[in-house]
């Protein structure tokens, strides 16, 4: 616990601490919580609602969205096979949008509850470093659920309340734990760019959606707004969506989001947004071939962002604290101290080591800092294998190597695919876009990547996962009693008899090309 502050009212007000953390998301949670009993005082500041993107404005509250999908999904592709009415089952999405707030609006008091139960004190304001060990918690004017400097009162932090002066703290180590934000846009028209946090906050969505990028935001929310009905347009900048996900199973779920209504144009890129005569949207883009490339002109209603996202780091004003930065986050070693002020730690998206913006990753990263605090010798956080999925639906799973990453790198490997569709499993579910792609080591058989498309592989890779962790081969698995019939049996054994077959022709990559 901190100890007795002077007067928070005064410009000058201090306070000492141990340990700050800058965030509220998986990895600051995991510090803070990993700091209780530790006799360590330790605060947290973040510019927003206390919870962080995951489970405020990112993966938490889409998985609402996507749930509805799967739900609408499957009756729409059992009508007039297994049920009667199928084609009518509709999102009523004020309804839906309801029932995420009902996840999200719960996450800023019970996460502030948190960490005060873990000893720590919550400030509310944008951080920003004045020097190697001090920063400064400073009110903060952008609209829509950022907060003014001071202790976040009442266990909340809505907008307009709290302590109004800055506030100075001083420090023994720092982690900035910042998240990231939307990758800067600069087009004309940019201002009429929705975000995606700002998309989850609409209680209905209107009927015409551009998507800026081809990644597993856009996809997402183009297939809870498919089975809404709506009309979506996807320009993504590279010849194929969700990169780097395997590319043959990614141009498959690309086929079938087209099925399902959806307008896919790859190489084009956002050149401008206007404002269309009857107050709707124009996007504007070029299809990146050339002289001789080809302008696109498509109304909407709105477009929204969802070309990646940047580390959160710009507004630290860490060159203050001579805290070194670059476009991948903050400058760390291996073991996530920064490489220019050791007091400094960074974690999850704000970290430059490169690694995926995951949940995950975060928490291991949080993991590894408490640690290095607690310890005084820091080690690298452990992130391999990190499983990965796409919540479409179908659903598109990833972990390991690609087969392009393997040559790339020049990794010898044997190749298992099939198209899944037509099998009893998927067969079952009228289901028909399911395949896998799986990377072997020749000579043993052990996994080097599994690539999953279909329903509910988000829940199968975690298999795959744990088989790469240990060790496992193929033969390892297939030797495991599963449940009968189920996918990952049909999936385990089809590839299994794949293997024997091009063991037995000594083919040097076993499978489909």
């Amino acid at each position: 616990m901190s100890e007795t502050p002077p007067d928070s009212a005064s410009p000058a007000a201090e306070r000492r601490y141990d340990v700050v953390v800058i965030g509220s998301g998986p990895a600051a949670g995991t510090v803070v919580s990993g700091l209780k009993d530790s006799g360590k005082r330790v605060a947290a500041v973040d510019r927003r609602r206390f919870g962080g993107t995951c489970a405020l404005r990112g993966c938490n509250p889409k998985k609402v969205l996507l749930n509805a999908a799967k739900v609408v999904d499957a009756a729409r592709r059992s009508h007039g096979v297994m049920v009667e009415g199928g084609n009518t089952v509709d999102i009523d999405w004020p309804r839906l949008h309801a029932f995420q707030t009902s996840f999200t609006d719960p996450v800023p008091p019970s996460r502030v509850d948190q960490f005060r139960e873990a000893g720590a004190d919550c400030f509310a304001g944008n951080a920003r470093f004045t020097a190697a060990d001090t920063l400064v918690v400073e009110p903060w004017d952008v609209p829509g659920g950022d907060v003014p400097a001071g202790d976040v009162p009442g266990g909340e932090v809505p907008a307009g309340e709290g302590g109004a002066a800055p506030i100075t703290l001083r420090f023994e180590q720092v982690v900035i734990a910042t998240g990231s934000i939307p990758v800067p846009i600069d087009v004309p028209g940019k201002e009429r760019l929705t975000l995606s946090d700002q998309f989850l906050d609409v209680a209905d969505v209107p009927e015409r959606i551009v998507f800026i990028g081809g990644g597993y935001i856009s996809l997402e929310f183009a297939h809870a707004l498919l089975r809404a009905d709506r009309e979506v347009t996807i320009l993504e900048a590279t010849p194929h969506i969700l990169d780097p996900f395997d590319h043959v199973l990614a141009d498959r779920l690309a086929d079938r989001t087209r099925g399902l209504g959806a307008r896919i144009e790859c190489g084009v890129k956002l050149t401008a947004i206007e404002d269309a005569p009857d107050g709707s949207l124009i996007a504007v883009a070029e299809r990146e071939n050339g002289a001789d490339g080809e302008t696109l002109r498509i109304s909407c209603d709105a477009v929204v962002h969802g070309a990646g996202r940047t580390p959160a780091v710009e507004s630290l004003a860490c060159d203050a604290a001579g805290i070194d930065c670059d476009e991948q986050g903050v400058t760390v070693t291996d073991e996530l101290v920064s490489t220019s002020n050791s007091r400094v730690f960074a974690a999850g998206d704000c970290a430059g080591l490169g690694h995926p913006m995951l949940t995950p990753v975060a928490e291991a990263h949080g993991d590894a800092v408490v640690q290095a605090i607690l310890t005084g010798t820091p080690a690298a956080p452990n992130v391999s294998p990190l499983p990965s999925a796409a919540f479409t639906e179908p659903e598109l799973a990833a972990v390991g190597l690609t087969a392009k990453e393997a040559e790339e790198q020049g990794v010898a490997f044997d190749l298992l695919e099939a198209d899944i569709g037509t099998k009893g499993a998927l067969r079952k579910r009228c289901e028909p876009c399911a395949g896998y792609r799986l990377l072997l080591e020749p000579k043993t058989g052990k996994l080097l990547g599994a690539h999953l498309l279909g329903p509910d592989m988000a829940e199968l890779i975690n298999l795959f996962a744990v088989a790469m962790k240990h060790g496992l081969t193929l033969a390892d698995l297939v030797a495991v009693p599963l449940t009968y019939p189920s996918l990952a049996a049909e999936i385990l054994q089809d590839a299994f008899d794949q293997a024997e077959q091009s063991a037995s022709t000594g083919a040097s990559k076993a499978g489909l090309s």
